[in-house]
């Protein structure tokens, strides 16, 4: 018996009883990956967006991002118990709110710039010295110089961080407390910025899934103990408001063009951009 939707040129049409489900889900087509997210939500979402889940993963997969992940937070979802979900590993990594941001449906949280932000505890599996990735969309323009997602070691020391929106530049890439990089273009908000390291001598600069430029900057170890967004963690807070983040080992460009696609179209289909 199949208590799965319909799907007819990609849209939801109809769903099967699942009354003898409960909160579980089991529908035909739907990864296991998605089913064990959805089952981690107390606000279980509508059938269209439970499909709308299951693309972007499927898009993650097949672009080969997801098995490079160790953290994809998805702010910009239905609810915000749900925005603080570890996709990758929904009983693992889950955001704890610090003095209150705010949390919009479909869009995600915003800062305040003062003492708001989300935190959880993170070490570091795939993401090591010289094979890492760290990314974050960013909706709106707002204040300049604080990480919208940052990763932090016990001292706390910021390890990396990434903002997409700085005062002069349309956004910056961090690490150890040190500005380092910036992408070329300004003002270009909404947008994904993602650092991408390989080696120990530079890392690579990706805005929107595209290249952006090449920085010099010697890799330090990495023993990364917390993830952040809205903030670095080491008192700096930022106003912006910010659908996205993950983390992880280095990703190809190939990857990363697929990583922008994918939640470039999730956040189109829920209305966030």
């Amino acid at each position: 018996m199949s208590f799965g939707p319909t799907i007819r040129n990609g849209v939801c049409v109809s769903v099967g009883s699942t009354a003898a489900l409960g909160n579980s889900i089991s529908p035909n087509n739907i990864l296991p990956q998605t089913t064990t997210l959805i089952n981690a939500m107390t606000v279980r979402p509508s059938n269209g967006r439970i499909i709308q889940i299951n693309q972007c993963i499927t898009a993650l997969i097949n672009g080969g991002v997801w098995a490079e992940c160790d953290i994809i937070y998805m702010l910009a979802a239905h609810d915000g118990q749900a925005a603080r979900l570890n996709w990758k590993t929904p009983a693992s990594n889950t955001l704890a709110l610090v003095n209150s941001p705010v949390f919009e449906a479909n869009k995600g949280y915003t800062g305040d710039g003062v003492s708001a932000l989300l935190t959880a505890s993170y070490t570091n599996t795939l993401l090591l010295q010289n094979d890492a990735h760290i990314s974050a969309f960013g909706l709106t323009i707002a204040s300049a110089g604080v990480n919208d997602f940052a990763l932090t070691n016990v001292t706390p020391a910021q390890r990396a961080g990434v903002r997409t929106r700085s005062s002069t530049l349309g956004g910056a890439i961090v690490s150890s407390n040190t500005s380092i990089g910036a992408a070329t273009s300004t003002d270009v908000i909404p947008r994904m910025l993602a650092a991408n390291r390989t080696v120990s001598t530079n890392f690579d600069v990706y805005s929107n899934g595209t290249f952006s430029n090449n920085i010099v900057n010697a890799s330090t170890a990495t023993a990364i103990t917390a993830a952040h967004f809205l903030g670095n963690g080491t008192g700096s807070f930022s106003n912006r408001q910010v659908a996205f983040g993950s983390a992880g080992g280095a990703l190809t460009a190939g990857q990363h063009a697929s990583l922008y696609s994918a939640v470039r179209v999730y956040l189109q289909q829920v209305g966030a951009i």
